[in-house]
């Protein structure tokens, strides 16, 4: 995560060794990864990612100012499902760049 001006952020995900040509979908979540927390954005900042052939994939988001020192995490899951930490393909923590 990085600022983008005073009252955005800016998120890149970067996906390693999932299925080839598969489109996944992902968001950011207020909490910690199991917390089955609310998005800080709408999906549509969230574009969906389609792998490569080498199983990577990247996506990126411009959404509201994520608070220093409030805990987020990603969550990422299969299009068309409802977004959930147990049921989608995993979730991950984040934290704040040093």
């Amino acid at each position: 995560m990085a600022p983008k001006g005073a009252k955005e952020s800016r998120v890149k995900l970067s996906l390693r060794l999932v299925p080839i040509n598969r489109q996944v979908a992902w968001d950011i979540v207020a909490g910690r990864c199991g917390d089955e927390g609310r998005p800080v954005s709408a999906a549509a900042a969230f574009r969906q990612i389609l792998t490569r052939n080498d199983g990577s994939g990247e996506g990126m988001a411009t959404i509201s100012l994520l608070e220093s020192g409030k805990p987020y995490y990603v969550r990422v899951f299969s299009p068309g499902e409802v977004p959930s930490d147990r049921a989608g393909y995993g979730c991950a923590n984040l934290s704040e760049l040093p």
